[in-house]
């Protein structure tokens, strides 16, 4: 799958010390960004709170938000409609088979963020990279 030429949103899975970078040139462009994760949503809120990056995600999906869970796109199709985007103008982070396999299946492209391990199967991801400054979006 090609990348969006026209990306509208970004995405997450997980955070990480270098997502502050990323979140901040998203945002500068008018890129729409949502986290969505297998942890309840007071959960990601509390600790988005505490981590000062609540208002960075324009949208937080949490289990408790949804009925089925990765694999199922479920949570990704939610951030698209709570966002007002189209599922294919989406960019998803994540690293996860499920993650990697609930994006492809709401038809979004897939970023894969590779920790050098060699113990994350990435062959389903549209692209890979080791560190968000190396993506790059307009």
């Amino acid at each position: 799958m090609d990348r969006p030429e026209h990306v509208r949103a970004v995405l997450f899975d997980a955070g990480g010390t270098d997502i502050g970078g990323l979140l901040f040139e998203l945002r500068s462009h008018g890129i729409a960004c949502a986290l969505v994760s297998s942890m309840p949503s007071h959960a990601l809120l509390h600790e988005l709170g505490r981590s000062r990056m609540l208002a960075r995600f324009d949208a937080v999906i949490g289990t408790d938000m949804i009925t089925r869970h990765k694999p199922d796109p479920e949570g990704c199709l939610l951030a698209a409609r709570l966002l007002d985007v189209d599922p294919a103008s989406c960019v998803v982070i994540d690293a996860a088979d499920t993650g990697i396999a609930a994006a492809r299946a709401a038809g979004m492209y897939v970023c894969a963020r590779d920790d050098g391990s060699g113990t994350l199967d990435l062959s389903h991801a549209d692209e890979t990279f080791s560190s968000y400054a190396e993506l790059v979006f307009r």
